[in-house]
């Protein structure tokens, strides 16, 4: 009787199976096996099993554990029949996750193709070969697991310890390691050195006004570089800052979300702020001024607070009102309709004037026409009215009103139905792998509970900026004295800053008079009072 011969074993004088070479190189350090050999190992496998590599889909530096990888390419280029398999140097670098694997080997075999594996030979047309290779997948899932078991321990450790997760350098400090110059061990730490109140003032600047663009072409202008060397550009400015290291915080993501996910979470609701062991950055005394550390951290904890409200406000900002031309600038709105934005345009003259957007868009509103300098006049006599009680009392916000609802039991049913959501979507993976759900099914499910998801994560990041303000964080402003008495030569960037952080609403009415609704309190105050 003729033995039966296996599809990996056969070497026949047929046209060559077509097939797709991965190469994948870990991010794991002890598998970061040269893309190189992984490519010469196939290469061989090709030439005894009769295969002709089509085509090479590299990935380098990347993480098995999820399937946002250019392996999707190969998946798809089978699914197409530009190929017939996807070699791979182990069957570990096609992925180590059991849902993805399970997903996207089963998209191959169901048009026919098939994985296969350059080191590990096995017949996976056979009960015995399927099970050997599903014994591998495992093997590599338990590898990549105990590897992020490790590297949880070493992380919480070092959070325990007020150090960063991932350690490395930041501007404005100097690391030092665990192991000196020396070569001996010493304790790791982070000191403030000669740039750090450069980098620690950018905060309060951008209260003051300042966006990010600018603040990056100051620190570039004046030599200051990021970590690796090159020049700051406002997205990674603005990711330094909102990390909340230079405030002596360390951002970590909330272990009570995201339990048991398999690719990293990026969603702003999940991470918080804890204090770090480093010295803030921010409010470090000038040359030749004394402050003790109790007095900066009082003072750097203010300013902090009042990056975050000023960020929230920045959101809700018109893009044309973050550079601003005019203090007012993003904050005036129509009194007579109350739904839409008041504008500045040019009546025929040089001087500008406020009116409604919905009269001008489509005559939907009356319209009311306010000049310009008529409002930023009666907004400065506004502020020599509340100038006192402002100094007092920096904007503070509204008091809590009795019977709202407890933030921490919201936020806490939030993430119980979060962990419900995701826990749903894992099961609707694991039965469509299993062939339990069909894929029509499937894919209405999944994205029925991703909305649900991305709902309650909006809810809960919400929630966040409401903690915020429920800790009665009031913002850190220059005293409003100083501000009417510098109206004149601030630039407009700074005066509108500070308006925002006194100012809800400035609301233009015919006649003309204006009614300024403060950030503290829902009672507005009208100028023709002012002027009564």
């Amino acid at each position: 009787m003729t033995p039966r011969l296996s599809l990996v074993s056969t070497i026949t004088s047929q046209e060559p199976v077509p097939a797709i070479g991965y190469i994948r190189v870990s991010t794991w350090r002890e598998e970061k096996i040269s893309p190189e050999l992984q490519k010469k190992t196939i290469l061989e496998w090709a030439r005894r099993h009769n295969r002709i590599i089509v085509r090479w889909i590299p990935d380098l530096d990347k993480t098995g554990r999820n399937f946002k990888r250019r392996i999707m390419e190969a998946i798809v280029a089978v699914e197409k029949q530009e190929a017939r398999e996807i070699a791979v140097w182990k069957y570990s670098r096609f992925g180590r996750t059991r849902h993805g694997v399970a997903i996207n080997l089963a998209r191959v075999n169901r048009v026919g193709g098939e994985l296969q594996s350059a080191t590990e030979e096995v017949d996976a047309t056979t009960a015995a070969g399927k099970f050997h290779r599903g014994m591998l997948f495992e093997v590599a899932a338990f590898e990549s697991d105990r590897a992020g078991e490790q590297w949880k321990e070493t992380h919480d450790w070092r959070r325990e310890h007020g150090l960063p997760a991932a350690g490395g350098r930041r501007a404005g400090y100097t690391w030092h390691r665990r192991i000196g110059p020396d070569d001996k061990p010493q304790e790791e730490r982070y000191e403030p050195n000669d740039a750090g109140p450069a980098y620690g003032g950018l905060f309060l600047r951008y209260v003051n006004g300042e966006g990010y663009m600018p603040l990056t072409n100051w620190l570039n202008h004046n030599g200051y570089k990021n970590t690796r060397g090159k020049p700051w550009t406002h997205e990674s400015l603005r990711w330094y800052m909102d990390s909340g290291f230079a405030a002596g915080l360390l951002h970590v993501h909330r272990p009570d979300t995201c339990q048991g996910l398999e690719e990293p979470c990026k969603k702003r609701a999940h991470y918080i702020h804890i204090p770090g062991a480093h010295k803030p950055l921010i409010g470090l005394p000038k040359e030749g001024e004394e402050k003790g550390e109790e007095e900066q951290a009082e003072e750097a904890k203010a300013i902090w607070d009042a990056y975050l409200l000023a960020r929230e406000r920045t959101k809700k900002t018109p893009p044309r009102a973050r550079q601003p031309k005019y203090p007012l600038a993003g904050l005036t709105w129509c009194g007579v309709c109350e739904a839409s934005r008041a504008g500045v345009f040019n009546a025929g003259d040089t001087s500008n004037k406020y009116r409604c957007k919905a009269y001008e868009r489509d005559r939907s509103c009356t319209g009311a026409y306010v000049r310009r300098s008529y409002a930023e006049e009666k907004t400065y006599e506004w502020l020599q009215s509340v100038a006192g009680e402002v100094d007092a009392n920096p904007a503070p916000l509204p008091e809590v009103e009795e019977g709202k609802p407890d933030l921490k039991k919201v936020k806490a049913q939030l993430d119980a139905r979060l962990l419900k959501v995701q826990a749903g979507i894992d099961n609707a993976n694991t039965l469509h792998a299993l062939g339990d759900l069909d894929r029509d099914e499937f894919l209405r499910t999944k994205a029925t509970l991703k909305k649900q998801r991305e709902k309650i994560e909006k809810q809960l990041s919400e929630l966040e900026f409401e903690e915020v303000k429920a800790e009665g964080a009031a913002p850190y402003l220059p005293a409003v004295r100083n501000l009417l008495e510098e109206w004149d030569t601030l630039p407009v960037s700074v005066v509108r800053g500070i308006l925002a952080s006194l100012i809800d609403r400035v609301h233009m009415f015919p006649g003309p008079h204006i009614e300024i609704t403060p950030v503290w309190t829902s009672e507005r105050w009208s100028s023709l009072e002012l002027t009564a």
